[in-house]
């Protein structure tokens, strides 16, 4: 990612796993706390905030194959269409930025859709999972509000 301005406006919101303090945005390559714990953004704009890799079974293939069920069939399409009406309903009367947070977000489709139903342009989407290669994946093909 070339630009990591989102970290900036939702620095506040970011909490550090290993002591819970306040993550700011150091020099647009890092996330510090207040203790000095340090999680580099990496050069495609995702950051690793784990102490070590859990194993797992999740691999780019899965991931793939998810994405084309997720944006390719209708399958979810009423909890999209749901989800962002709630967002939309809710930040109508709002200038204020504000984010939805996908825990669980494997490589990003759903935010994505969510993100193209919504009215709301000012709505970013913050996705967090376990999987580096689901995050790898979110990150390289989504530029701009996740």
């Amino acid at each position: 990612m070339e630009n990591h301005a989102k970290y900036i406006n939702f620095g506040n919101a970011l909490r550090c796993p290993l002591c819970e303090g306040s993550l700011q945005v150091v020099q647009s390559k890092s996330l510090i706390c207040p203790n000095r714990h340090t999680f580099d953004i990496s050069h495609l704009g995702y950051v690793n905030m784990l102490s070590h890799s859990p194993k797992s079974r999740y691999n780019k293939a899965l991931f793939e194959a998810r994405k084309k069920i997720i944006m390719e069939s209708d399958l979810f399409k009423l909890l999209h269409e749901k989800i962002s009406a709630v967002n939309d309903t809710y930040s109508a009367d709002s200038d204020t930025p504000a984010f939805i947070l996908d825990a669980g977000c494997g490589e990003g489709s759903h935010l994505e859709k969510i993100l193209g139903n919504s009215r709301n342009r000012t709505l970013t989407g913050i996705g967090l999972d376990l999987s580096k290669a689901g995050i790898a994946q979110a990150a390289k093909r989504y530029k701009q509000s996740i």
